[in-house]
């Protein structure tokens, strides 16, 4: 299946061709000239871009660029779920010593700093762009996985203090160095997929100059995302404009925990839809987890029964994120055709079985039944060795075509299987609901004698006559 619209390839070699064996097109027709003309103009291509004379300023008036764009990344949407957290956190910190302030805001900016350092070596030796490893779908289900996780958190389903952020309860614990460092380094991974003004340009600019101009801008946006928290540091007395610590934290962090959750939506929309359904799966596993986690034992429990729960809830987590990498990992080893009841009928007049299985995308026990007696070698194996017809009625849409076929096949619900034989093409077999492999594999063999018996022939002329 092609993903996107290119036109093939091809190798040859040129060889010694006479001037008289090739056809000339006329000089003077205008796709010639038109042809020659958009290479000429090509090999010496100047776009022009609005805004673009701002290179004219060089790196000075990039690295105003770039750390105006770091600043107000702290105000884009990728980036609030942290920032309202950050919020919090200065407030816990109004009692505490001026120097621990500085240190975990300067600790923090450094987190902030640490990314886009790294992600200035991809650019420079990698060639990787602003928000490139989103690009990875093995990042972005651990991403989606962990902001889960922490807006569930937020929101009080499990009490696990996380590095960096507020607790179950307002002023639930103080934030740690490596907390804060930490939550800079979550910040701006959560920042990039968003980007704004004069980022754009700036970026564009950098990407084509030396590495050490590329960590100089990259830098730059660093230190202007985590400015404000420099600043709060260096001015701690700044904490006397948020409210007094209250109740109102708590409704603050929830919000945060549905703004994760919000996230979470965000990054899944951004996966392979192949990927989709099973991620969900490892989710909710990870939900029930740290629900386990949160509410099946407490501060009174003896440490036996705690690790017992722990070990029990990462059991869960595991099963059930193994079932989800399952559908994800389940390969079609049948060659599925579209159903019709033309391709039925066609397929018995010539003396072939057919298998038609009715299905559905938001079927759960259908596909469990394809991955586990279907799409199998064993299967694949009868299918392949006596010629079966192997064609899916997909419901998802709620044909009534597929439905009347149902209601003639005795029923109305999936997964159905229905096997046809030549010999007996008005009695088909049909299993339900879920079947083993060994009762499938039976009945393929019992369509397979069948049809190994003479056959009258008026039985075929009558082989699509269900399907009417």
């Amino acid at each position: 299946m092609l993903s996107s619209c290119r036109p093939g390839r091809f190798s040859f070699e040129l060889g010694q061709v006479s001037d008289a064996s090739l056809p000339t097109a006329p000089a003077s027709t205008s796709t010639t000239n038109g042809s020659n003309e958009s290479a000429a103009v090509f090999d010496d291509l100047q776009y022009r871009e609005p805004g673009g004379a701002a290179a004219a300023g060089g790196l000075p008036q990039f690295l105003m660029f770039a750390f105006l764009g770091g600043l107000i990344l702290n105000v884009m949407p990728c980036v609030l779920p942290v920032i309202a957290i950050k919020v919090l956190s200065f407030v816990q910190q109004a009692g505490e010593d001026r120097g621990r302030i500085f240190l975990l805001n300067a600790t923090y900016s450094l987190g902030v700093i640490s990314v886009f350092m790294l992600l200035a070596t991809l650019a420079a030796f990698a060639g990787t762009s602003w928000g490139g490893q989103f690009q990875s779908v093995e990042f972005l289900v651990a991403m989606s996985a962990l902001v889960f996780v922490m807006g569930l958190s937020l929101l009080g389903v499990f009490e696990i203090p996380i590095p960096g952020f507020v607790g179950s309860s307002a002023g639930g614990h103080q934030e740690g160095l490596g907390g804060a460092f930490m939550t800079g380094i979550f910040a701006t991974i959560l920042a990039t997929p968003c980007s704004g003004p004069f980022l754009g340009p700036t970026l564009g600019w950098s990407i084509q100059q030396p590495a050490a101009v590329i960590y100089m801008i990259w830098g730059m946006m660093g230190l202007g995302m985590a400015s404000p928290y420099l600043l709060f540091g260096m001015f701690p007395g700044a904490v006397k404009f948020l409210p007094k610590p209250g109740n109102w934290m708590i409704r603050f962090k929830q919000i945060a925990g549905f703004i994760m959750l919000g996230t979470t939506v965000f990054l899944l929309s951004i996966l392979d839809e192949s990927y989709l359904v099973p991620t969900l799966v490892m989710l909710l596993g990870i939900g029930i987890g740290v629900w386990m986690i949160g509410n099946l034992y407490d501060l009174s429990s003896t440490p036996a029964t705690r690790w017992k729960m722990r070990f029990l809830a990462l059991c869960t987590v595991g099963v059930i994120s193994g079932y989800g990498y399952h559908l994800a990992s389940a390969d079609e080893k049948l060659h599925w055709e579209p159903f019709t009841p033309a391709a039925v009928a066609e397929a018995l007049e010539n003396g072939q079985p057919v298998m038609v299985d009715f299905t559905a995308d938001w079927c759960l026990t259908c596909k469990v039944v394809e991955k586990t007696t279907l799409n199998t070698d064993s299967t694949r194996d009868v299918v392949d060795t006596h010629g079966f017809v192997t064609l899916k009625a997909d419901w998802t849409d709620g044909s009534d075509e597929i439905r009347d076929l149902l209601n003639r096949l005795g029923g109305d619900s999936i997964p159905t299987l229905a096997v046809f034989s030549p010999a007996k093409p008005n009695e088909p077999i049909v299993l339900r609901d879920a079947w083993s492999q060994s009762t499938l594999i039976e009945q393929l063999e019992t369509v397979v004698t069948e049809n190994e018996q003479p056959t009258e022939p008026q039985a075929v002329a009558t082989s699509a006559s269900i399907l009417r």
